[in-house]
């Protein structure tokens, strides 16, 4: 059910999901992302002759529950034909969204706190949940004009931050409309969804548009990283050098005919660090994260389990793949139904691993062998052969398929044999 209220929060009408009387809301979709925090929500309402559906109009608010839990949005569009009516909302609203906020430069370091404070001044916006402690604090500008809630999204990437937006009810009305300042929303659940149950189909993004060689970073005051020594592997930096670079990546995707550890791709990473120590650790993270091409993975949905939300791990099966696709990840963007949760999308990023030649059974199998609990290599093969239609033959009149399957504790071990087919007729007709 959807209710709407105006802007004191009374409300003025509901729609509902199913066919019963009164208005029918359908095709609606709840999207979000990490990025930006925000959360829209649309779906689409006939007109039947009902006047409720004229008191669905822009600025008004709208309360569903997904799950268990509330969310609201703030309507601001509505697009209308003769037939129907289109609502686009979305929890931010038109005192972040539409909200500018002018140039802004801090006279010393702050706490995250305060340039919320700043940037949200009389918008009716508090801070809710803050894991960022009062400690942290960042000396920033900004040179130019944004919204409200892009200056925010700006400010928690300063903080290595996420941000996500909600509203606390009391009595069934909103309360209070809330900030959370999370250092990673979501958590590690490890949700199974398999291609075939969960999921109807899976695409893969692979991207070098952000792919860095080298970074030349620059901490607070000017510091650089010249005043330290860095040497891990492919990864190094001399001491009176202001560059990080992994000479392995840039051997791959350097320009033609550059030396060695020339041509590099070159990206350049501001910090608020206070020593070239700090800022060569912040430096060698970043480095790792954009030295390899960025794959993501777009996981159509069929149906999604109530508990999986955005920032959440998930682990994604498709085993039409030969050996089965196994994608573990972090759930960066989400779409879904919060009327029948039977269709929608996720995007899966912060990839940790990808094409997977061991099941789950061969991995737990392999943790017994790691811990010398039993010899798997002890344990014999099964074959067997299955007919598509029984196993008497007569001359040419009955045909039949073959299937031979290699098992061992009921792990399908076929794709490590080859066969071969001998007949063997009692008239010496034998052949292969």
């Amino acid at each position: 059910m959807i209710t709407v209220t105006n802007r004191q929060y009374d409300i003025v009408c509901q729609l509902s999901f199913d066919l019963a009387d009164g208005l029918f809301a359908y095709n609606d979709y709840f999207e979000q992302d990490l990025d930006t925090g925000i959360g829209t929500y649309q779906f689409t309402v006939d007109k039947i002759g009902d006047l409720e559906i004229e008191k669905i109009n822009v600025g008004c608010y709208l309360i569903v529950k997904d799950g268990s839990k509330m969310r609201s949005f703030e309507v601001m569009r509505v697009e209308e034909d003769k037939d129907s009516k289109t609502i686009y909302a979305e929890d931010a609203g038109l005192d972040l969204l539409g909200e500018q906020v002018p140039p802004y430069k801090a006279d010393k370091s702050y706490p995250i706190t305060h340039y919320i404070a700043e940037f949200t001044f009389d918008s009716g916006w508090d801070i809710g949940i803050n894991e960022i402690p009062e400690t942290t604090t960042r000396k920033l500008e900004w040179e130019g004009t944004d919204t409200a809630t892009k200056r925010l999204r700006q400010l928690v990437k300063r903080f290595d931050a996420e941000i996500a937006y909600d509203f606390e009810f009391v009595h069934g009305k909103i309360h209070r409309k809330l900030i959370h300042i999370y250092k990673k929303i979501g958590e590690d659940k490890k949700v199974r969804l398999e291609v075939g149950n969960e999921v109807s189909n899976v695409k893969r993004t692979i991207s070098i548009e952000n792919l860095a060689t080298t970074i030349v970073a620059t901490g607070a005051d000017g510091i650089t990283l010249s005043g330290v020594e860095y040497n891990e592997g492919n990864i190094r930096s001399p001491k009176n050098s202001i560059y990080l670079v992994d000479y392995d990546a840039v051997a791959r995707w350097k320009r033609a005919g550059y030396a060695p550890g020339g041509g590099g791709i070159v990206k350049r990473y501001e910090s608020e660090a206070k020593t070239p120590q700090a800022l060569m650790t912040e430096a060698v993270i970043k480095l790792k994260q954009w030295n390899h091409p960025e794959v993501t993975y777009d996981v159509s949905i069929s149906l999604l389990p109530e508990e999986v939300n955005i920032g959440d791990t998930v682990v994604v099966v498709d085993n039409s793949f030969e050996p089965s696709l196994v994608v573990e990840g972090r759930i960066s963007s989400i779409k879904k139904s919060l009327a029948t949760k039977e269709s929608g999308e996720i995007k899966i990023t912060n990839i940790v691993s990808r094409e997977d030649t061991i099941s789950e059974k061969v991995r737990r199998l392999s943790t017994l062998v790691q811990e010398r609990l039993f010899d798997f290599t002890s344990v014999p093969f099964v074959m067997t052969i299955e007919s598509t239609d029984g196993v008497v033959f007569q001359n040419s009149n009955i045909a039949t398929k073959l299937i031979a399957n290699v098992s061992k504790m009921d792990i399908q071990m076929n794709s490590r044999f080859t066969y071969r087919w001998k007949r063997v007729s009692k008239y010496g007709t034998d052949d292969t």
